[in-house]
C-alpha cells in the first residue's frame, strides 16, 4: 500500500534528480510592464477537470528573500519529519481522490477519499481506518489558495519561462512557543510566601506575508509561500484510467458509504 500506483513517482523521482526538490529555479518574478488590463478571472483557482494529477513540492528552509533565491530547501532537521512531496490524483467520474505524501525520512504513505470518506493503511499494513470526512474528490486540491480574490491581486510578472499573476496578502503567523515565568503570592501575612515560579506557553507571532503565483493561461497554481512553507505546483498529464482505492480498501469504504447513506435516509433525519 505505501507506495505510488501511477505515474506519479516516476515524475517525482524525475523532478527530485533534476534539483527542483532544492529550488534550482530561475529566480524572480520581474514585473511585467504594459499589462495592467490582464486580470484573473472568477473563480481565481478554477475547477479542476473531472481527471487531474497533480505534484505539490515542499520547502520549510527559505530566507526572506526567497522570490530572488534558488536556494529552497526541504529543510528537515535531525529528528523532525517534514513534508517533501505530495502527489494528488483525482477522478470525478468515481468520486475517488489518492492522496500520496512523501516525508523527509523518505517513507510514502497513500490515502484514498472515496465519495467523500478518507482512508488509510494501518501502520502494520493490516487493514485500514477512516481518517475523517471532508470535501469530495474535486474539492481536495489547492484549499491553501482560498484567500485568493481580486483585492490582494497585484498584476503579472515572469516568473522562469511563464507570465503569472500574483497575489500578496500581509498576515500573522505562529512562530513558535516561548516559555514565560510568573510568580504568584500565596498568602498576605507578613513574610508572604511565592509559590515558585510556573511556566507559561505564550505563543509568539509576527506578520509576514503570503504570495501565491497562478500561470495566466490555465490560472492554475505555480508557488504558493503562507509565510511558513512554499508550495511549488507540477500539474501533470491527466490520467486515461478510471481511479479507484484497492479493492480490499474499497470494500470497507462503500460499506461506510452505504452506511451513511442508510443512517440520512431514515425518517425525522436530513434528507430522510
Amino acid at each position: 500500500m505505501r507506495n505510488f500506483r501511477s505515474a506519479g513517482l516516476v515524475v517525482v523521482a524525475i523532478l527530485w534528480a533534476a534539483g527542483v526538490a532544492h529550488g534550482q529555479l530561475a529566480s524572480g518574478p520581474d514585473p511585467v510592464q504594459g499589462d495592467d488590463k490582464i486580470v484573473p478571472k472568477e473563480p481565481m483557482v478554477p475547477r479542476l477537470p473531472g481527471r487531474v494529477e497533480y505534484n505539490v513540492f515542499f520547502f520549510h528552509d527559505f530566507g526572506p528573500d526567497w522570490e530572488r533565491s534558488t536556494k529552497w530547501r526541504a529543510g528537515a532537521r535531525a529528528g523532525s519529519q517534514k513534508v517533501e512531496v505530495v502527489s494528488i490524483s483525482m477522478d470525478a467520474s468515481t468520486e475517488t481522490s489518492r492522496i500520496a505524501t512523501k516525508w523527509s525520512d523518505g517513507k510514502i504513505y497513500t490515502d484514498w477519499v472515496y465519495k467523500g470518506t478518507q482512508a488509510s493503511p494501518r501502520s502494520n499494513d493490516k487493514g485500514f481506518y477512516v481518517v475523517g470526512t471532508g470535501a469530495d474528490g474535486q474539492d481536495v486540491g489547492f484549499s491553501e489558495l482560498g484567500w485568493l480574490n481580486a483585492s490582494n491581486f497585484r498584476g503579472v510578472a515572469k516568473f522562469g519561462e511563464a507570465m503569472v499573476f500574483v497575489f500578496r496578502e500581509s498576515i500573522g503567523i505562529e512562530r513558535g512557543e516561548r516559555k514565560a515565568k510568573r510568580e504568584r503570592k500565596v498568602t498576605q501575612e507578613p513574610g508572604d510566601q511565592v509559590e515558585p515560579a510556573a511556566e507559561e506557553d505564550l505563543v509568539a507571532y509576527q506578520t509576514t506575508e503570503r504570495v501565491a503565483y497562478l500561470d495566466v493561461k490555465t490560472q492554475l497554481p505555480i508557488l504558493s509561500n503562507d509565510g511558513q512553507v512554499i508550495r511549488l505546483y507540477t500539474i501533470l498529464p491527466a490520467p486515461t484510467e478510471r481511479l479507484m482505492p484497492p479493492p480490499e480498501m474499497m470494500e470497507m469504504l462503500k460499506n461506510r458509504y452505504e452506511v451513511i447513506q442508510d443512517r440520512v435516509a431514515l425518517p425525522g433525519t436530513p434528507g430522510g
